[in-house]
């Protein structure tokens, strides 16, 4: 999802994965590209918030906000709220 350092920096696509094309069947449903794009979000919004570059923001710093915050807004949107397994 991010580029090395000495390829480009402050390049995130969360779009273009590396993957044997057996798991790209499953990468490329639209919930997984959803939540890389939440990802890629928070990796720039950490990247901002520090003034660094997205290579130097851990990744374990992008769990941590996405286990403490799942949903943007934090609720789920009325119209899901029934088909989804969780409460927000």
């Amino acid at each position: 999802m991010i580029p090395g350092r000495e390829e480009i920096s402050n390049l995130i696509v969360p779009v273009c994965l590396s993957s044997s094309h057996a798991a790209y069947g499953s990468l490329r449903m639209e919930p997984v590209f959803m939540a890389l794009g939440q990802a890629a979000g928070v990796a720039s919004y950490l990247a901002v918030r520090d003034q660094t570059n997205v290579q130097d923001v851990r990744a374990s710093a992008i769990q941590k906000q996405l286990r403490e915050n799942p949903l943007p807004q934090r609720e789920i949107p009325r119209q899901y709220s029934k088909i989804l397994p969780f409460r927000g």
